[in-house]
């Protein structure tokens, strides 16, 4: 008599018993059904497991051939835990010509992912193979970029801005030594060294910021849209606040005077002349700014340098004389302090107040990779700060070009309004390459996209450094 093996499979395992007798399978089989059917229903009762009825006796079983049923993604149905199958055991040709396969039982419906039943088929890989959100470009740079929490484009787009800012980041991180630290400094420099941990496999989230910044700023506390520009002001002058109260708590030691890295990095001096339109009386008064706004001149596409000197031209405003009491004075502005990092906001959303909504301009700016701040420097004196010792050719008075500065971060908007639409941030790494971070998502420009000829009508902020040397603005 022939003999019938039956196997049932749990998963990649497999238990296979042979019996002599046509009855004893049957019966094996059977109880084995019962119990799996019993087991399947405490796991899908709304699926149970139809036992199929046992094979006829007979003295040479005819095997049965059950038609297979596949997936949507083409697999072989299995069972969740898994599935009986008896094989008659036959001579090696005579199952060639037969193929004989019995499956007497019917199969529990298939599990929701058919991938989860499917075994591996090369062996395992390290995880910088696989392929998932990012292309291979981002792959190479070891980053995730930052989740958006929710409409947080905007602060995930000036966040990537600051951690290109090399210089300052490495500055913050070293006032712990000097002043006493808060709790915004710590989410910062928390936030900003994760950004650098290449062995990180998953984006990171902003949360712990955002919400530190929003217990004095509440606007930022949702999930809506909102300006990446007031964001950026409203994040640095909180943190600049903090450590210089962290500065006042500390005592100084002997002969350091420590300067704060936002001061020292974003702090600018601007000169207004005043000159009275009556009797000629003039005064000065020093003002300090961590960005400049830039309007647009018209419909025509703009050049940035053209911009920036429009914003330091001579304009007449309402201004109070000490000696004649007039009420209109000239106004002349120039640059006395030059900050390490240059921030210039162009000014895309114009209120109208007829229709009680900001407009957008829509036009092109041309972007300079290098920027020469001397149509802005019209008569320069030697900054307060170490500044100067940086680069005294460049910040001497009477200099007849001012310093030079090089594109490091580019935040874009795409969208009708500040609080609709959606930011980006463009930044150049240590080696010049530039990555465009969208949220989550990185992507590595290839050479000769560099971001100044291509996004110039969606710029919205502009962040440059200022050039130590040649070297800096030849790289």
């Amino acid at each position: 008599m022939e003999e019938l093996t039956v196997r049932i499979f749990f998963g990649v395992d497999c238990l296979e018993v042979t019996f002599k007798r046509m009855e004893d399978a049957a019966a094996f089989f059977d109880a084995a059904a019962e119990r799996y059917s019993k087991e399947n229903k405490s796991q899908a009762p709304h699926k149970a497991a139809q036992a199929a009825p046992a094979p006829e006796k007979a003295a040479t079983p005819t095997p049965v051939r059950r038609k297979r049923e596949f997936d949507d993604d083409g697999f072989l149905s299995t069972a969740a835990h898994g599935r009986f199958e008896t094989h008659s055991v036959m001579p090696q040709e005579k199952r060639a010509r037969t193929n004989a396969v019995m499956r007497p039982l019917q199969r529990a419906p298939p599990p929701r992912s058919s991938a989860l039943q499917r075994r591996p088929s090369n062996p395992p890989q390290d995880s910088s193979m696989y392929r998932g959100y990012r292309d291979r470009s981002s792959l190479a740079l070891g980053s995730f970029g930052l989740q958006n929490l929710g409409n947080t484009c905007y602060l995930n787009a000036v966040t990537q801005a600051i951690s290109a800012l090399r210089e300052f980041v490495t500055d913050l991180r070293d006032m712990p030594r000097r002043i006493c630290a808060g709790k915004l400094f710590k989410c910062t420099v928390d936030i900003l060294d994760k950004m650098q941990d290449t062995s990180l496999l998953a984006p990171l989230s902003p949360a712990k910021l955002r919400e530190q910044i929003a217990v004095a700023a509440p606007m930022f506390r949702g999930s809506g849209q909102q300006d990446a520009h007031e964001f950026f002001l409203e994040y640095m002058n909180q943190l600049h606040d903090e450590l210089l109260s962290g500065l006042k708590a500390t005592e100084p030691m002997e002969g350091e005077e420590p300067l704060l890295a936002t001061q020292s990095h974003f702090d600018a001096e601007v000169q207004k002349n005043l000159r009275c339109i009556e009797c000629g009386h003039s005064r000065q008064v020093l003002e300090r700014f961590r960005d400049f706004s830039l309007d647009f001149g018209g419909d025509a596409p703009e050049q940035l340098q053209e911009m920036l000197r429009r914003y330091f031209q001579p304009e007449i405003l309402e201004a109070k004389c000490e000696h004649c009491s007039a009420e209109t004075a000239n106004v002349d502005l120039s640059l006395t302090e030059f900050p390490k990092v240059m921030v210039l906001h162009l000014k895309r959303f114009v209120p109208n107040m007829e229709k009680q909504i900001y407009e957008k301009q829509h036009q092109a700016v041309r972007i300079p990779s290098t920027l020469d701040l001397g149509l802005a420097c019209a008569s320069p004196r030697p900054p307060a700060r170490p500044l100067a010792a940086e680069s005294p050719s460049r910040v001497s008075p009477g200099s007849p070009a001012g310093p030079s500065y090089r594109l490091r971060a580019v935040v874009a908007h795409d969208g009708p309004s500040p609080r609709a639409g959606h930011y980006v941030c463009y930044s150049c790494s240590a080696t010049g390459e530039w990555s465009l971070y969208d949220d989550s998502r990185v992507k590595r420009l290839p050479v000769g996209e560099e971001p100044w000829s291509e996004v110039g009508i969606k710029a919205y902020m502009l962040f440059y450094v200022l050039c130590k040397d040649e070297s800096d603005l030849a790289s």
